[in-house]
């Protein structure tokens, strides 16, 4: 019996342990849920709502005027005065995104191999520009044997400068992280529309002659886009090369893809026509440019040309001139790349005898 009633009071003082940490856990859980409602203080006492913005900046200018004097800035989030509480100061809002067209994914910059050089404001090869003298039968035994020499240009390419910069407000930038992914998208696609043009047109300071300067022009007999880059491939191939990309404009694909069959048949010639079409025309990559004319197919051994990056993207925000006192704010985005074309004879822009397809 004293057995039995030692476990008996043992099991009463445990319920009343249990029932005093329920007690005390329920008030911990009110305490918690009343201080993420209110909110902390973080040992700044703010004025009260009632009091006017010019109240509330005076208190608070001589409550932290240490921290001002030290700096020599001070920034004061001031509450607003009181007012009627209405639906446009009480309502819920919920952002459901910003709209924002992707990152621009076509460009010629897409045809090339990268390496990174980071760190570097020029880059120095040497490009071959054709071959001196030729490979002769000797007329006779011990007369003067036929030279040949490859002939090469030292070319010191400085880098191209990319950049672009937009301005948006402060709140902007508080108030909405899409809206500043939306500028930095849109700085993005235009930095790369500009690199774009840059490759293929050139530049006049930095110096560079673009891919469409540097290229061999090919006037095709070929009636259709896609027969003249067949042709391109053969003379490129004639000449030591092994093209495995070619550029086109946008529109320029379009037509191919559309292109029909002159059987009568209504038959496309790229296959599939509703369904999945590769990226491929006659075995060689396609990279869309809008830098190329459209009718035009820019051919290229990607193995003869390179683009160096010597810096990589940096987005950067701060505030010029007046824009602090108009709480404004600048976003750039700037690279720096640095093209390179080792050998004449690379890349060939062919046209077609008509400008068709």
């Amino acid at each position: 019996m004293n057995q039995d009633q030692a476990i008996l009071e043992l099991t009463q003082a445990m319920q009343k342990d249990a029932k005093t940490i329920n007690s005390q856990m329920s008030d911990m859980w009110a305490s918690i849920t009343e201080l993420s409602q209110k909110g902390t203080n973080h040992g700044v006492t703010m004025p009260r709502a009632n009091k006017s913005l010019g109240d509330q900046a005076s208190n608070l200018f001589e409550e932290f005027s240490d921290t001002f004097n030290k700096s020599g800035r001070l920034r004061l989030e001031l509450k607003a005065s009181g007012d009627t509480v209405t639906t446009t100061s009480g309502r819920s809002v919920m952002t459901v995104g910003v709209g924002a067209p992707s990152a621009m994914t076509m460009g010629l910059q897409n045809a090339f191999t990268g390496r990174d050089l980071i760190g570097t404001t020029a880059v120095e090869y040497s490009r071959f520009t054709g071959i001196e003298g030729g490979a002769a039968i000797q007329a006779t035994e011990g007369a003067l044997k036929a030279t040949v020499r490859p002939s090469h240009t030292i070319i010191n390419q400085t880098a191209l400068t990319i950049a672009a910069t937009t301005t948006m407000s402060r709140q902007a930038m508080s108030d909405s992280v899409e809206l500043k992914r939306a500028v930095e998208t849109t700085l993005a696609r235009s930095c790369a529309a500009a690199l774009d043009t840059a490759l293929y047109s050139g530049s006049v300071s930095p110096a560079w002659a673009g891919f469409g300067a540097l290229s061999t022009t090919l006037d095709s007999d070929f009636t259709t886009l896609a027969d003249a880059v067949s042709d391109a491939v053969g003379v490129m191939q004639l000449g030591g090369f092994m093209p495995d990309v070619v550029c086109v404009s946008p529109q320029s694909w379009v037509q191919i893809m559309t292109l029909r069959a002159d059987s009568g048949s209504g038959l496309y010639l790229s296959g599939n026509y509703l369904g999945m079409t590769e990226p491929l025309l006659r075995g060689l990559r396609v990279v869309m440019s809008n830098s190329v004319p459209l009718g035009s197919a820019l051919v290229i051994d990607s193995t003869h040309c390179e683009l160096v990056s010597v810096q990589n993207p940096v987005i950067e925000f701060g505030t010029i001139n007046d824009q602090f006192s108009r709480n404004e704010i600048s976003c750039l985005l700037e690279f720096r790349v640095a093209p390179v074309f080792r050998t004449l004879g690379c890349a060939v822009l062919a046209t077609p005898a008509f400008v068709s397809v």
